[in-house]
């Protein structure tokens, strides 16, 4: 009985990192006086206790790091140790935390009116963070979801603030960080949702974004995605998150107090079983790079800019002043051809069929075509330019395959329909 007793004892200490997801009173005392000392009452109402987003379990150790700070506690029981000597804070705050080959990572966020798209490593030799580089297609701002699978972080749904001075800008792209390589790469999916990040959450076993009328939810270990109205779960204007433990997470009421808060609990694990028919894996495509210009290209515009040079000499000696200027004009519109329209010629309008076949749906808004051509994240000019190439190249190849019509609601616009 002695030997069990003592197993028992032996096993609870040892998963006790793993299962220490909130602060003890002691702690969260600790925690707010650091924080007073160096900013005031700002941390009075703060939320502490927030799950996978604060909490990181690294070997024995869990560590705690305050969203949108660069503070570093260890956790041990009720101890509390700060573990950083950081003054520099509040220019990451909704980033996404996570460990990796024994150090403690943080990837991109928000502050002093910018969206970053920094990799942070905390150090604690120097006790601070370090600027970890990247390269590859490295998003140009990073603030939504993310998640990690193995060696891979993937980051989608990136929402950049305007600060009221610009217009706000939201990235469809689905990014994937290799962090053997540190390299960047891109992707896109034809049915995955626009959803605005207006708060990302992370639990034991998910990642979700609460949008402003939908809620995305992930799991990394099935690679799956579940998207639901905010009413399956009764999110209001006046909800606010209160604390997540585990795959549990719970809400209250502003303006309550301890004594009166009305608490209600979202079961992750459940709702992720009961919506089993509405979950969808992702299928990711990845980007088209731009094939850099070949040999026997480089030949041809050689060969096409000495032919020119002999055609001008030729009709400098034969040919009246006039006529020798407007000739002149006429073969270098032939020779300088813009490098990119060559390039672009170059693709295989077959891709494009081929993607809209396996559509299911046969009406598309203009911003759905967008999305399956792979021309969202484009400027406006740049999207209704090729756009417009892309279905007069359908058109040679399968007359009569996509046709458009305007949109009832909005003149200004088309819809496409697919006879497939």
């Amino acid at each position: 009985m002695k030997n069990i007793i003592l197993l028992v004892l032996f096993s609870v200490s040892f998963i006790r990192p793993v299962l220490s997801q909130h602060l003890t009173p002691i702690q969260e005392a600790v925690v707010r006086k650091t924080m007073s000392a160096q900013f005031g009452d700002v941390d009075k109402t703060r939320i502490f206790n927030l799950g996978k987003d604060v909490f990181c379990v690294l070997g024995k150790d869990t560590l705690y790091n305050p969203d949108g700070y660069n503070y570093v506690f260890k956790l041990h029981h009720d101890t509390i140790e700060r573990l950083d000597c950081s003054l520099y804070h509040g220019s990451n705050h909704r980033r996404f935390l996570f460990t990796h080959n024994g150090d403690l990572c943080a990837l991109g966020g928000y502050g002093f009116f910018t969206t970053n798209n920094n990799l942070q490593v905390f150090n604690p030799n120097v006790k601070e963070w370090l600027f970890k580089p990247t390269t590859g297609d490295v998003p140009d701002f990073i603030n939504g979801l993310s998640f990690k699978i193995g060696d891979d972080i993937y980051n989608m749904s990136n929402f950049k603030s305007g600060n009221n001075t610009a217009p706000n800008f939201f990235d469809s792209t689905i990014y994937k960080l290799d962090l053997k390589t540190m390299v960047w790469e891109r992707f896109y999916q034809t049915d995955y949702p626009k959803t605005k990040t207006v708060l990302a959450l992370y639990t034991e076993y998910y990642s979700l974004i609460i949008g402003e009328f939908q809620t995305l939810i992930v799991k990394p270990s099935d690679f799956k995605f579940l998207l639901l109205d905010n009413e399956v779960f009764g999110f209001a204007l006046v909800t606010i998150i209160d604390s997540i433990s585990h795959d549990k997470i719970f809400f209250n009421s502003k303006g309550s107090t301890y004594s009166t808060k009305q608490l209600y609990t979202i079961d992750l694990n459940a709702t992720w079983k009961k919506y089993t028919d509405k979950q969808k894996p992702f299928k990711l495509k990845p980007f088209e790079k731009v094939k850099p210009t070949n040999g026997i290209n480089n030949w041809l515009f050689i060969s096409l800019g000495l032919m020119v040079v002999i055609c001008i000499g030729y009709f400098l000696l034969k040919k009246p002043k006039t006529i020798i200027i407007e000739t002149i004009n006429d073969s270098i519109q032939t020779v300088l051809v813009d490098e990119k329209e060559i390039e672009q010629e170059q693709e295989a309008p077959e891709f494009l069929y081929t993607t809209l076949l396996q559509c299911e749906k046969t009406f598309l808004s203009c911003d759905e075509l967008d999305e399956l051509f792979g021309i969202s994240h484009l400027e406006p000019d740049s999207k209704k330019s090729k756009r417009h190439r892309f279905l007069a190249e359908l058109n040679v190849n399968h007359p009569g395959f996509i046709t458009k019509s305007k949109d009832q609601t909005d003149k200004r616009r088309f819809n496409y329909k697919i006879v497939k």
